[in-house]
């Protein structure tokens, strides 16, 4: 997590292969709608690159945060929806997208 909170992206890729699948399983047996559950994967991982020197070892592991807030995101009572995923990527400018580690 020191090297993602240092934005390194081959270790955030490391870390998404790593655990997608049980951020995706949790959606979709909270969400009972795999799209839903592919989006809020998307939200997870993206405030996991982005908070990941929030990331607190002595707490508990990896796994356990990233289940923290996939649980977190699923269980919010509103529906995730490619447009506001879309909708909030706009807002963020092609600057801040590369400041962030991410390709606008």
């Amino acid at each position: 997590m020191r090297e993602v909170a240092l934005g390194d992206r081959s270790a955030f890729g490391q870390l998404f292969d790593r655990y997608n699948q049980l951020a995706l399983n949790l959606a979709a047996r909270v969400l009972n709608e795999r799209q839903e559950a592919e989006d809020v994967v998307q939200e997870v991982f993206l405030q996991v690159w982005r908070d990941a020197s929030s990331y607190r070892q002595e707490r508990g592991n990896v796994s356990s945060w990233i289940v923290a807030i996939a649980r977190s995101r699923s269980d919010r009572g509103e529906p995730v929806s490619s447009q506001h995923l879309t909708s909030c990527h706009r807002r963020q400018s092609p600057d801040t997208a590369q400041t962030n580690g991410l390709d606008a």
